[in-house]
């Protein structure tokens, strides 16, 4: 980026029309913030000339315009978080320890990282342009006007350099600058041939000497010249510690500077929860946590200051992500090292221990997940060939090998209520390699983790194994996401590379249980903040006793009592609006909340828009230390919450919680959710019916019906949708839709 404040990109391109929502696209868009990226530039808002729904749609793109079921109306929450984001993220200077010379021949669209950047450090790459225009070295680091500096320069694997970026390079390593990289034999240009391969050669002997070997570490003046080492080793030497340590390779982040502020954004790339304790290389300043979501920050008690780093624990939702900012001198005020709750450990500061997986070998891998199925599938007589993948309800659907060449295929697994069936895809298979007949009808969530060993796979169910499958005889691989139209409930989907042991299986089915149990966690994350008087607040959501064991020595006690309140709405009578974009209004009563396409109705089951579902409950009253929260349970795809008339806020992603102190009432209430799905299922529904689109064999409309152009009536008026290209077909499955709950009120408590 070369010190530029801002850096702007096309965003969320690639990408499946009305398959995207703010809920899936947040960790893509997380990870492009990690890669330096500060400014979104949404893709694609298309102009929309007809008065028809959704309309004009690119190949390409996300849906953002007028007609979008959920941009217009609910996006802002998204973009709220995007902004607040991208705010942070130029502030001062991006910070990394090594600059990757990006090399002069061209065209050149990415750059090399040879040696490899280990865990922990962050890089930008640099051209010769900046290097030989722009950079100077100043103590002993690489630097760019408006404050980027980096430790080490690294040169692509390349036996050719100009002699005056060489002349240049050759000077900064005099003034201190530590260079990694192998000597340039001659020049890429004929420009003052043969006398510019010369200057090379003698360029390149001051700084690597006159036999160069490997490997070589050449002291130059002030700096250092490093041949055939890797960056560890090089960092090791000098003894540059890592930027992020002890971060487990689903967290990202990346870290920004300035002079009184040291700004991290961290983000779990997964859809399950994500414990960890990072260390941050920054000492003697306070941690605190921002939440782009919420607009929420609070400073973190829980740390560990040490004198090279400070270690701040995490526990990051699915998909989440936090700001952890150091501004504030961390003065006299002692730390939590640990909390324990009745005696038991709830949250510390020790490393957090990885499940990790046995070395990875083809074949080696393990997906797993959570699954309450709401549908049965046709169990196919197991077999290493064939195709019989009809009537199934895919977890994760297949992939096809080609993805990875010949002789290779893609795993996924389908979950019913009856069984689990596991299917490989290559070239004119889709091969049922396990097939398990459930022994009772799976009617509760259950913890199926499936287990490939050298290509043979092995179905565990809640930790224990239940049937061994038959290998395909090709190279088998984990397919990568939920399928969108899995018909049920699916948490915590994991897919990693190498096996685990069965007690290991054991221990993950067990941990998958308590996070998807009923059972609130204790404390709130932090668990332990300052005031801003510099008090000790605990956050808690039970009560017991609470011990905290400070970096002084000391113990600080928190009796919390009596329970803290909680309701949970199981039944009870929700009035379900369905705006129809065609016609009146429809108004549903259900005694329990379901999945709109599991409904027999028609005008329900294919239904998309916004639904204002609306029911009332009785509050007893509240602690006087208690915020209330609001917890919807599963939505799909996003909702709009207001509580006895006052708008609460837009919810996105999980998990879909919320305040709603300020608007809660002792006695009565009345609460009103507003949830919007996506086109998808009008637009099963609109195949279902006699065609007037005019569209060609590919569902293409190769021009506007006529009454489109001409305003008239439609001829097939039960239809609602009309796009220019078609996205499903009659027997596409229906995506989940609605407010599916469980929808639950439950205080939390701040006690100091």
């Amino acid at each position: 980026t070369y010190g530029k404040r801002v850096v702007s990109a096309e965003a969320f391109t690639s990408g499946k029309n009305f398959v995207q929502t703010p809920a899936n696209m947040k960790t893509r868009g997380d990870w492009c913030m990690t890669q330096g990226i500060n400014h979104f530039v949404l893709h694609v808002y298309v102009h929309q000339p007809y008065a028809v729904q959704p309309g004009l749609v690119p190949w390409f793109g996300a849906d953002f315009n007028r007609n979008s079921t959920w941009f217009a109306e609910y996006g802002k929450g998204w973009t709220d978080y995007l902004r607040r984001c991208c705010a942070l993220l130029q502030t001062g200077t991006h910070a990394a320890d090594v600059a990757y010379f990006f090399g002069e021949d061209t065209p050149r669209m990415n750059g090399s990282q040879s040696p490899a950047l280990p865990a922990g450090y962050d890089f930008d790459y640099i051209n010769a342009e900046v290097l030989l225009t722009r950079a100077a070295c100043k103590d002993g680091r690489l630097t760019l006007p408006g404050g980027p500096s980096y430790r080490v320069l690294v040169l692509p694997p390349s036996d050719t350099m100009t002699p005056r970026l060489l002349a240049r390079i050759e000077t900064f390593v005099r003034q201190g600058l530590i260079l990694v990289g192998a000597p340039p034999q001659r020049s890429p240009s004929l420009a003052g041939y043969p006398a510019c391969d010369r200057k090379v050669k003698a360029a390149a002997t001051r700084l690597w000497g006159d036999a160069p070997c490997t490997p070589q570490r050449r002291s130059v003046r002030k700096g250092s010249v490093f041949h055939g080492f890797t960056l560890e080793q090089v960092f090791a030497t000098l003894d540059v510690r890592p930027d992020v340590s002890h971060a487990p390779p689903e967290l990202l982040w990346t870290h920004r500077t300035a002079p009184d502020v040291d700004l991290y954004f961290v983000s779990n790339q997964t859809e399950k929860p994500l414990e960890c304790a990072p260390e941050f290389r920054v000492t003697g300043r306070l941690p605190e946590i921002w939440d782009a979501q919420t607009g929420t920050r609070c400073a973190s008690a829980l740390f560990d200051a040490g004198p090279h780093a400070t270690r701040v624990p995490l526990r990051l939702e699915p998909a989440g992500s936090r700001f952890i900012v150091f501004r504030q001198p961390l003065g006299k005020r002692p730390s939590v090292r640990a909390l324990m709750r009745n005696g038991e450990t709830v949250a510390s500061c020790d490393a957090v221990t990885q499940a990790t997986p046995s070395a990875s070998e083809p074949g080696n891998f393990v997906m797993a997940a959570s699954v309450k199925p709401a549908k049965t599938i046709l169990l196919p007589q197991q077999a290493a060939r064939g195709v019989q993948n009809r009537e199934q309800n895919f977890v994760v659907f297949p992939a096809h090998g080609n993805a990875w060449g010949d002789g290779h295929s893609g795993a996924g697994f389908s979950v019913g209520r009856n069984g689990v069936a596991v299917f490989e895809h290559w070239h004119q298979n889709i091969a049922p390699v396990l097939v398990w007949a459930a022994p009772a009808p799976i009617d509760r969530t259950v913890h199926v983790a499936l287990v490939y060993v050298k290509g043979r796979p092995s179905l565990y169910v809640d930790g224990r194994l239940v049937q061994q499958g038959v290998a395909s005889g090709q190279v088998p691989h984990p397919s990568s996401g939920e399928a969108a139209e899995f018909a049920g409930a699916c948490e915590g989907l994991t897919l990693s590379k190498g096996t685990l042991t069965d007690a290991e299986i054991a221990d993950s089915a067990r941990r998958a249980r308590g996070a998807t149990a009923s059972v609130r966690p204790a404390v709130a994350w932090p668990p332990v903040t300052y005031a801003n008087s510099g008090a000790l607040t605990l956050n808690v959501q039970a009560s017991g006793l609470y011990a905290a064991r400070l970096s002084d020595g000391t113990t600080r006690n928190w009796t919390v009592g009596p329970e803290p309140r909680s309701l949970k709405l199981e039944r009870g009578t929700w009035a379900v609006t369905f705006n129809h974009p065609d016609r009146a209004p429809q108004t549903c009563r259900w005694a329990a909340l379901m999945d709109w396409k599991e409904a027999d109705d028609p005008l329900v089951r294919y239904f998309s828009g916004t639904a204002e579902y609306e029911t009332r409950f009785v509050w007893q009253g509240s602690s006087p230390a208690a915020r209330v929260m609001l917890d919807l349970g599963e939505v799909r795809q996003i909702a709009a919450v207001a509580l006895n008339g006052r708008a609460l806020g837009v919810l996105w992603k999980k998990p879909f919680c919320l305040d709603i102190t300020a608007a809660l009432r002792t006695g009565d209430n009345t609460l009103t959710v507003r949830v919007a799905n996506t086109w998808f299922n009008r637009f099963i529904g609109d195949e279902q019916l006699p065609d007037d689109t005019g569209a060609n064999e590919k569902g293409i409309l190769e021009t506007w019906p006529q009454w489109v152009l001409h305003g008239t009536r439609r001829p097939e008026s039960r239809r609602v949708t009309l796009v220019n290209r078609k996205q499903v077909k009659k027997e596409t499955p229906l995506h989940a839709s609605g407010l599916l709950g469980p929808v639950t009120f439950f205080e939390s408590l701040a006690i100091q």
